[in-house]
């Protein structure tokens, strides 16, 4: 069996020969998966797997842009196409405050992996350049199932390996408390709130390996956010035509997507 530190080294060998989309500190974006999608003078776009199609997103790469698909990969939604994959043995309480939620028991990955296996290979077909796995951080909350901080680590670690296998980058979502243990694993990282929260620091180690930290605030201001995160603000529903300011100027040149996978 693997050491850990085996894992680990593999883990930065990869991250140093990647052929995917490796966004750095300065890569303006947008994040807009709630529904329809706009094209902005950000060189990155941050939008929805399942509800955007391909038509969309070859429209936005022939633009210049880059493409991250969201999925949730710690709750299950009763409206997404592949449902009914999930057995109701997996599913816990319903999720905080969304309507249809439910979180999943993340420590059954041999049960999940068919299920992310399908969703990235749509998001392969449609060309993302990368992966948003949201709802990752279910360890701190009621979810229903007894799940443990090496439980998340454990599950974010088979989510690295198992979208770098279809060529893609994948972000570290909304897990402050685990991005020492996991920035090896990781192209980048999403941070919601982290101004709010006091939390933005926490996400520096991304920075201090040339990876990018996005930033998203559903406020009207920027204080709290610190110069290494490329910060924005947005409506809580993330639609095109809600808030959408910048809190730094940016170059509108995209970090360029390999033209194969590794």
């Amino acid at each position: 069996m693997q050491s850990v530190v085996q894992l680990l080294v593999l883990a930065c060998l990869l991250a140093l020969t990647a052929g995917w989309w490796q966004p750095r500190p300065g890569t303006s974006w947008d994040y807009q998966i709630g529904g329809v999608v706009v094209t902005r003078l950000v060189s990155s776009h941050f939008i929805d797997g399942f509800d955007v199609d391909a038509v969309t997103i070859a429209l936005l790469k022939a633009a210049g842009k880059n493409v991250n698909c969201y999925f949730s990969a710690g709750s299950w939604e009763e409206w997404r196409s592949d449902a009914n994959k999930y057995p109701a043995s997996i599913l816990g309480n319903p999720f905080d405050d969304w309507v249809g939620e439910k979180y999943v028991d993340i420590r059954k990955i041999d049960t999940l992996r068919p299920i992310f296996q399908a969703r990235l290979q749509l998001a392969k077909d449609k060309k993302c350049d990368g992966i948003e796995w949201d709802n990752v951080d279910t360890y701190t909350h009621t979810s229903g199932f007894p799940l443990t901080k090496n439980d998340a680590v454990s599950f974010l670690q088979f989510l690295s390996n198992l979208t770098h296998s279809y060529g893609m980058s994948v972000a570290l979502k909304n897990s402050p408390a685990l991005v020492s243990e996991l920035v090896n694993y990781f192209d980048f990282s999403i941070a919601e709130s982290c101004a709010q929260y006091q939390e933005c620091n926490m996400y520096l180690p991304f920075y201090n390996q040339n990876k990018a930290i996005f930033a998203v605030e559903y406020t009207t201001s920027c204080t709290g956010l610190i110069p290494q995160v490329e910060g924005i603000l947005r409506n809580i529903a993330v639609t095109a035509t809600g808030r959408f300011t910048q809190c730094k100027n940016y170059s509108t040149t995209p970090t360029p997507a390999p033209t194969s996978a590794p």
